[in-house]
């Protein structure tokens, strides 16, 4: 998936306001989804360790490891994954 640049912004401020994802990952991030059409980029938050974001040819997501996983942080990939797909939607 080749995101454009205003799509890779806004999936950022979903991660930080939603997954408190630390804005220092910002410009790493945005550059790596940018520059790639598939991969994961591991950026943690109130999602633990394993928090990610998995891109491919066909979807975009956030995830944590199975370990981690509560009510709260399965609840908070809900919504996350909801506006994530109303971004790349609006194309």
């Amino acid at each position: 998936m080749k995101m454009l640049p205003d799509d890779v912004v806004q999936i950022f401020a979903v991660l930080v306001n939603r997954c408190d994802c630390d804005r220092d990952h910002g410009p790493a991030l945005i550059r790596y989804l940018l520059e790639n059409k598939n991969g994961e980029y591991r950026f943690q938050g109130n999602l633990g360790f394993g928090g990610k974001l998995y891109f491919n040819n066909d979807k975009c997501y956030v995830s944590c490891y199975s370990n981690d996983e509560s009510p709260k942080r399965l609840e908070i990939i809900r919504v996350v994954n909801e506006e994530i797909s109303k971004i790349l939607c609006l194309k």
